[in-house]
């Protein structure tokens, strides 16, 4: 059976690759990590994104973007699919 958007708890998040992206990106991720964090909020990642981030040929980037998605999404299941 697969998940749909009445399936997620209320307060959860999902980001796309390029949320995952953008976060690792910011000077202040960690504040902003530490903010999601704070709130007990369940930021949810899909097996498509986490493929698209291991084909980024930048392995210094690569890792920042894992280490942000670990941080925030920490060792959860993926979803099967991005959410519509």
């Amino acid at each position: 059976m697969k998940a749909t958007c009445r399936d997620i708890p209320r307060g959860t998040v999902y980001f796309d690759t390029s949320s995952w992206n953008a976060l690792a990106k910011r000077p202040d991720r960690r504040v902003l990590i530490n903010l999601i964090q704070s709130e007990n909020r369940l930021v949810l990642a899909s097996v498509v994104s986490l493929a698209e981030v291991l084909l980024t040929p930048d392995s210094n980037k690569r890792r920042l973007i894992c280490e942000t998605m670990k941080a925030v999404h920490g060792g959860g299941p993926l979803l099967e699919h991005p959410l519509d």
